[in-house]
This record gives C-alpha cells, structure tokens and sequence, in this order.
C-alpha cells in the first residue's frame, strides 16, 4: 500500500578517464544549483574508492519535486554528461502523471535535447516499510 509521496532517485555515472577534476567542479555546480533552486529533501554524492564512478541519491517529496529538481539541474547536468556517462537510474516511488521513469527520462532528454539514452531508467513502486 503507497502511503507516502515521497520519490527517491539513484544514478550512477562512469566518469571518464582523465576527467575526474573536471567533473567535480561540474558536480559541485549542480550541487549549488540544487541547494539554490530544488526543493529536494536530500541530495548526496558518493564516488568509489578509485572516483571512476559516482552515486547520487536523491530524495523528494513528491514527483513535481523532482521534475522542478530535474529542470533546476538541467544546464549543469549536460555539462556533466560530457565527463561521464550514467550507467544506473532508478526511480523508487510514484512518480504521478509521467507513469515511469523512462518516461521522466524521455522528458529530460527532449528538453535538454539529448538524442540517445543508453541506460535503463528503472521505477520500483513503494510496498512497505518506514523511515524514522
């Protein structure tokens, strides 16, 4: 039974070789965007031990947050596609009228003008459970 609103993301990107510095700064300006812009709840990045791949995890509290974060993020986010590549994307919970992930995604991409989305977008509806 869905009783809560909130949506919850989780991307990977591949960084490039030999651009790691520049996607930092990229990520920190996306980060600032976000801060500045987003009405995300929580907005965390994490890269492996050798920083070849980073995770973001997101949270919202309801599916226009994250479309509203999507558009704040936008300019930035293109940069980033530059130095890396998204391996992963998964949405957890209702994302309302888009219906999918990959359909959010669609969305992204005509807006930003990307021609080719070569990842798997994934939307895993909440079933149960609670966050303290």
């Amino acid at each position: 039974m869905l009783d809560d609103d909130q949506v919850q993301l989780v991307a990977e990107c591949s960084i490039f070789p030999g651009r790691l510095d520049e996607f930092k700064r990229l990520a920190q300006e996306t980060i600032d965007a976000a801060k500045a812009g987003s009405k995300a709840i929580g907005y965390r990045w994490y890269f492996n031990r050798d920083e070849t791949k980073c995770y973001i995890i997101e949270q919202h509290p309801d599916s226009a947050s994250l479309i509203r974060h999507l558009e704040v993020v936008g300019i930035p986010l293109l940069k980033l596609l530059d130095v890396s590549k998204i391996t992963r994307f998964e949405v957890f919970g209702s994302l309302g009228h888009m219906e999918s992930a990959e359909k959010l995604l669609q969305k992204v991409a005509t807006g930003f003008k990307i021609t080719k989305l070569d990842w798997n977008p994934q939307n895993l509806d909440y079933w149960n459970g609670f966050v303290r």
